[in-house]
């Protein structure tokens, strides 16, 4: 199954380096902002950011886990290599072969397989 999705433009690319320029200051606002973006890049640079600032919460890994994207559901499992306090097994069973070896992969790091 494919997902069609816009190619990034000008736009997406600078609303992501805002998001790791606000990072790397401590300021994840930005990242916060993106979520809601229209464009799947951003949304899987910001939770990215939020990850790595700590400040990833419940609310987010519900919202990634249901996103329509898979680069959103991947950036999500990206993450779960080293952060195990959320759920892998829903992944496990995404229609995206991306996401599925990379749940796989994440789970393999996390000691699970």
């Amino acid at each position: 199954m494919r997902e069609a999705a816009p190619r990034p433009g000008k736009n997406s690319t600078a609303a992501r380096l805002a998001i790791l320029e606000a990072l790397a200051r401590g300021d994840v606002r930005p990242a916060l902002e993106a979520l809601g973006s229209g464009d799947d890049r951003t949304r899987a640079t910001a939770l990215g950011a939020l990850a790595k600032a700590g400040a990833l919460d419940a609310r987010h890994v519900e919202a990634s886990m249901a996103d329509p994207s898979h680069r959103v559901r991947r950036a999500y499992a990206e993450i779960l290599a080293t952060d195990t306090r959320w759920p892998l097994d829903a992944l496990h069973a995404d229609p995206i072969d991306s996401v599925v070896e990379t749940a796989c992969w994440a789970a393999g790091e996390q000691g699970l397989g």
